[in-house]
């Protein structure tokens, strides 16, 4: 596979990426996946030391951004992770991810699976996609679990979908909710084995 450097940062196109996002939610779906980002082909080019040290070049910048959208704060990158390096996630678009879990969550998520989650968890996964020249920041997938009763459909998950600049997409039983159904209809699928999660790749995965 061919290399080339890293390329952390990469003005022009970062800051094509988030006037696209401030400018216009819509352009961020992409045959109603929401996770995409429009007209970048992304590629899975970096060994997990490059990876890792490209997504905290961005990380800063992305929790910062993520925070605006209310529903997070920055200081979710406090809360235990769950993978070891950002892996490349070929179910999310192709972008390459971190996966976390606040404090309500984390012994369920410790379980990889079988266990029910408490009202309150949130899982997140934020990340960058993979350009051959570089990294761009990427949409943050968003799940809380919420009483029971506020969606049936979702097994009282609220799924969303927040932009890096903190731009809500759309989320269950809100504005946008059409924008996410690409979420929930992903995750009908775990909906038996996970409590309507996916876990990361066994050799990506984290102790707790």
């Amino acid at each position: 596979m061919r290399r080339k450097k890293i390329g952390v940062f990469i003005p022009m196109v970062l800051a094509s990426v988030f006037t696209v996002a401030t400018s216009s939610i819509g352009v961020w779906a992409q045959e109603g996946d929401t996770h995409a980002l429009p007209g970048m082909q992304f590629v899975d080019r970096l060994n997990p030391a490059e990876a890792e040290a490209a997504y905290q070049g961005l990380l800063p910048g992305l929790a910062n951004g993520y925070a605006n959208s209310g529903l997070v704060g920055a200081d979710y990158t406090d809360w235990a992770r769950f993978t070891t390096t950002p892996y490349f996630s070929i179910t999310h678009s192709d972008l390459t991810v971190h996966v976390y879990a606040n404090e309500a969550a984390e012994t369920a998520y410790s379980a990889f699976g079988g266990e029910e989650f408490p009202v309150g968890s949130i899982v997140v996964k934020d990340g960058m996609g993979q350009t051959e020249d570089g990294v761009v920041p990427a949409p943050m997938a968003f799940m809380e679990k919420m009483p029971a009763g506020f969606s049936s459909a979702t097994g009282d998950w609220k799924f969303a979908m927040i932009t890096p600049d903190g731009t809500v997409v759309g989320q269950t039983g809100g504005p946008g909710e059409e924008s996410v159904q690409f979420c929930v209809a992903c995750h009908t699928a775990a909906a038996g084995s996970g409590d309507w999660l996916y876990f990361p790749p066994t050799d990506k995965r984290a102790a707790r």
